[in-house]
């Protein structure tokens, strides 16, 4: 690339007589690589912005990059839905907590279930010597 010059470009020389048989402008950068692919008869070139561009004849070249010309683009399933539930925050900030009768209820619950000896039974205390009171 030469100076004031605005994209790389690809040249192709006759291997006999070493004259210039092709010249091609790639791209906005410079040309850092450039293979060709004999089998598949194409030509990738590799440029200073990162994108690798791939040059085939529709006729001559075989397979390669033909592929994924010829595959039809997938787009994104839509999926349309609503969710009905209700969310949830435990630790929502006062002004957008929702007061339901059923948080109330659950709420008085715990309280009565605290007081009853019954239900809010402690844990046994550790024994102090192993084998006392029939417990391990």
């Amino acid at each position: 690339m030469e100076k004031g010059d605005k994209g790389g470009r690809l040249v192709f020389f006759e291997k006999d007589t070493f004259n210039k048989a092709f010249e091609m402008t790639v791209g906005t950068s410079h040309v850092i690589r450039a293979a060709w692919h004999p089998k598949l008869n194409q030509v990738l070139v590799g440029s200073g912005d990162g994108v690798v561009r791939v040059y085939y004849d529709m006729q001559k070249s075989f397979r390669g990059a033909k592929l994924c010309v010829v595959k039809k683009r997938t787009e994104a399933k839509q999926v349309n839905y609503i969710a009905t539930q209700r969310i949830i925050t435990p630790y929502a900030l006062p002004l957008f907590k929702e007061d339901s009768i059923r948080q109330k209820s659950t709420y008085r619950q715990m309280v009565k279930d605290r007081k009853d000896p019954v239900k809010s039974h402690n844990p046994d205390p550790p024994q102090a010597i192993k084998g006392t009171g029939g417990k391990l």
